[in-house]
Parts: structure tokens; C-alpha cells; sequence
């Protein structure tokens, strides 16, 4: 892969999950010495999404309510640094 890329994880309650897809997100990122910004866009969550993420050193974008996985992606593109972006899911479901 050329160049830093832009990952894009839109959540919605996923407070229990979300720090352990950004550690594991990240240490794939910096053995394979790939420049990054993790962004997660917070999807109107009623738990503690957001915080749990930005513990981990991820850029949180967060809707004001519920607007779905679609407009998340939007928002996480559009504010997106890099080119490239990546995109995954908050809850590990891809490894």
C-alpha cells in the first residue's frame, strides 16, 4: 500500500468493542509502517462510544442522533486527510 491512508470506522454503541478494533487497527498500521488517521464517526450512540474511542487516540466525529451506517461513511470520508481511505467495522467483525 502507497501513502497514508484515512480509516474510516463509523459505530453505533459499540463501547465495548471499539478500544480493542482501534489498538489492533493500529498496531497493524505501525508494523506495516503505514501513515494513518483512524476516524470514527459516532453514529448518535447513547452509551460511551465516543469517549472509549477517543481514549485510543482515534479522531471522533459524532452525529448529534441516529443517521445511519450510510451517512456515517459520508461524514468519515468527507473529513477524511489521505486519499486513500479504508473502511471497517467497529465491532472486529473483519480481522
Amino acid at each position: 500500500m502507497n501513502g497514508p491512508v484515512s480509516v474510516i470506522i463509523p459505530a453505533y454503541n459499540e463501547e465495548s468493542g471499539i478500544e480493542g478494533v482501534i489498538r489492533d487497527l493500529e498496531k497493524i498500521l505501525k508494523q506495516e509502517r503505514i501513515p494513518n488517521e483512524v476516524i470514527v464517526v459516532d453514529d448518535g450512540s447513547v452509551d460511551g462510544t465516543a469517549p472509549a474511542a477517543e481514549r485510543s487516540g482515534a479522531r471522533v466525529i459524532r452525529h448529534a442522533k441516529n443517521r445511519g451506517y450510510g451517512a456515517s461513511l459520508k461524514t468519515g470520508i468527507m473529513a477524511a486527510k489521505h486519499e486513500l481511505i479504508v473502511i471497517t467495522d467497529a465491532d472486529g467483525t473483519y480481522p
